[in-house]
């Protein structure tokens, strides 16, 4: 093979800087950490509290995290070598169904004993992923000039998942409690993702690029186009700049997560969430495909740019957020109390 002639810097940039995958990787492990932080920072404290163990015991728990942790961590790399012959992706997703699973199943066991497996298992399938995707995954996907930049560069963003971890594990707490409403924003955004991306992959399979098909006569069509700009194919000469600030948009998003109230602010709750999963679901087109964001439904009665799922959460979201903005004094509940100044409650 020809020696690679470019500067450090070149590399660099190329491999790294500009290079979408170890991006994503860098963004996955945000929430790796997120997740192995959360466990070692504040399982003892969930246990005391929520299951009512002694110190102690909750310790003596957690103690199996890390020890099963380094056997999921050499399984994972074993799976991925022998079973998937070098594919380090399907490890990763079944790693990670089973951090989901253990969760679940943590929360509403009853059973002492089973702690320590489900925790055990918790430390498994959330070391494996940490190995993959910061050290053998972001490697992989650069150069070997820069491998331990590559390494270092994921690590940094894993260091971020730990801050959040500390700090938003707390706030949770403090204003929700352990079982406080914070997992219905996540599946409510979670759900939009999913929902749009299965819609875009049905659009690929079974539509012609251009192709026009009629769903409901003079109402909508299907019609399978790309667009690698932003609204109306603007800037779709930057698509790269495009995709960063969309990650920026969801991170700003997630910080206005902070006033998520559903019983509260059901109107705000609802359109941030929505919101949220449209910004994700576009991210994800264009970061991951070539073409750019898959659009697929057309009006019919109309003259419109052909627009996707995540387009209309994204709207919809939107107008919830306003309608929530603009007249949250009128849509407080009639009967709610107001107390002036001094104390004093109001009917």
């Amino acid at each position: 093979a020809d020696e690679d002639t470019r500067s450090y810097v070149e590399v660099f940039k190329e491999n790294i800087l500009f290079n979408k995958t170890i991006w994503m990787l860098a963004i996955a492990y945000v929430f790796v950490y997120v997740i192995r932080f959360g466990a070692e920072d504040w399982m003892i404290k969930y246990l005391s509290e929520a299951k009512a163990n002694s110190l102690e015991l909750a310790s003596l728990k957690l103690s199996s995290l890390p020890l099963v942790g380094i056997a999921g961590t050499i399984c994972a790399g074993v799976i991925s070598d022998k079973v998937f012959k070098g594919k380090r992706a399907p490890v990763n997703l079944i790693y990670l169904i089973g951090v989901v699973v253990c969760l679940v199943l943590l929360k509403f066991n009853t059973i002492s004993n089973l702690d320590f497996v489900l925790i055990g298992l918790l430390g498994a399938f959330t070391y494996g992923p940490q190995m993959m995707i910061g050290g053998l995954c972001a490697v992989e996907s650069s150069s070997k000039k820069v491998a331990s930049a590559a390494t270092g560069f994921t690590g940094t963003f894993g260091y971020v998942g730990a801050v959040l971890s500390a700090t938003g594990t707390g706030y949770m707490v403090d204003k929700f409690g352990w079982n406080g409403a914070l997992s219905f924003w996540i599946t409510s955004a979670v759900i939009c993702i999913v929902i749009d991306q299965i819609s875009k992959i049905s659009a690929v399979q079974n539509l012609v690029y251009g192709e026009r098909v009629v769903f409901i006569k003079h109402l909508l069509n299907w019609t399978l186009a790309y667009n690698k700009g932003a609204a109306w194919s603007m800037c779709s000469e930057h698509t790269d700049v495009l995709a960063y600030i969309s990650l920026f948009a969801s991170f700003v998003v997630l910080y206005f997560m902070k006033d998520f109230n559903i019983k509260k602010k059901p109107i705000y709750s609802i359109g941030i969430s929505l919101i949220l999963g449209g910004t994700i679901g576009n991210m994800i087109d264009r970061f991951m495909s070539v073409e750019g964001v898959i659009d697929f439904i057309e009006f019919g009665f109309m003259d419109f740019p052909i627009f996707n799922l995540a387009d209309t959460f994204l709207v919809i979201g939107t107008i919830s957020l306003m309608v929530s903005i603009i007249f949250s004094d009128l849509i407080k509940p009639k009967h709610q109390e107001k107390i002036d100044n001094n104390g004093e409650i109001n009917d």
